[in-house]
């Protein structure tokens, strides 16, 4: 193949609702979980060619990853989720291609909206793209994104979708409106292992009765005021048990024209829904009059999950 090149966007993912049921057969957290892309993300640039011997034959080497990061932060060695992903694709695949990925990171690391298990699953769907009529099978994909961990099988297709099992369980769910969204970020990194570490022995083998997938999936269709009732973060109590100077922050949202204010994934971002732009708007003015160390952004929710960009 000659170089090729394509861009990708990654949305982040909030969580409408979640509950951790224990952990599974793979040793990973059951869960029931309503996610939804939202439109801030970051742009993955990917650039391949195939690598070939002097004499004009594959070489035997492995392939060739080169990973770099707008983010100096972001580790890009093997212990970045883009690598490994692009490592486990080429692996699964057969091929023997060089790649230079460049990430321009928007999502806000560690603060549970998804932007690693996205980047990923960006990352996935444009080797696909690439391998044209040799790619992955699709049921073979998803295995894939499911060994990179348990938010990249949503992060593939995106948009509204409930995920249960272990995250490898993921149901497409009709679209919400683009609600106005705001996102308040403390600025504490939060450590997915060590919040599930946590919830497992404050509940000292106590699980909740969950929902019905059924009951879960229609209260999509309620009015959006009703979601507050309906919704729930296993998190959220945890998050403010360990920071409850927190809890004004909560409160505002609350307080606001808001119609649905939660804890995303396992912190230590929270989120507003709002049914109108102005109301959004008009928080956000007053939320950063009084909290003055809080980062906020504006969004929407998003139909769908990552896409491809003009070069």
């Amino acid at each position: 193949m000659n170089e090729q090149r394509l861009k990708i966007f990654a949305p982040a993912k909030i969580n409408l609702h979640l509950e951790v049921l224990g952990k599974g057969s793979h040793g990973l957290h059951r869960l029931q979980s309503i996610m939804q892309s939202i439109d801030l993300g970051d742009e993955l640039l990917v650039e391949c060619s195939e690598i070939q011997s002097s004499g004009g034959s594959k070489s035997a080497g492995l392939p060739q990853i080169e990973f770099t990061c707008s983010d100096p932060e972001l580790p890009t060695d093997e212990n970045n989720l883009v690598v490994r992903a692009a490592r486990a694709w080429l692996a699964a695949s057969g091929k023997n291609w060089a790649l230079r990925l460049h990430l321009d990171k928007r999502i806000p690391i560690a603060a549970g909206l998804g932007g690693g298990s996205s980047d990923a699953a960006a990352l996935l769907l444009a080797l696909q793209q690439l391998a044209g009529p040799s790619a992955l099978p699709e049921d073979a994909l998803r295995a894939l994104a499911f060994e990179l961990g348990s938010d990249v099988p949503f992060c593939l297709p995106g948009g509204t979708a409930l995920v249960t099992g272990e995250g490898e369980d993921v149901r497409p769910c009709p679209s919400l409106p683009a609600y106005p969204l705001l996102l308040c970020m403390v600025h504490k990194k939060s450590s997915t292992a060590e919040a599930y570490a946590a919830l497992d022995q404050e509940r000292a083998g106590l699980r909740p009765l969950p929902f019905s997938l059924a009951s879960l999936t229609s209260t999509l269709k309620a009015d959006p005021q009703e979601f507050a009732e309906l919704y729930v973060n296993d998190f959220l109590e945890l998050q403010l048990a360990a920071h409850p100077d927190e809890l004004p922050l909560l409160e505002a949202i609350q307080q606001s024209e808001s119609f649905y204010a939660n804890l995303s994934g396992s912190g230590p971002t929270y989120f507003a829904l709002f049914t109108e732009e102005q109301s959004r708007d008009e928080t956000l003015d007053l939320l950063e009059q009084k909290f003055r160390g809080v980062e906020f952004r504006k969004a929407s929710l998003l139909p769908h999950g990552p896409q491809f960009l003009p070069v």
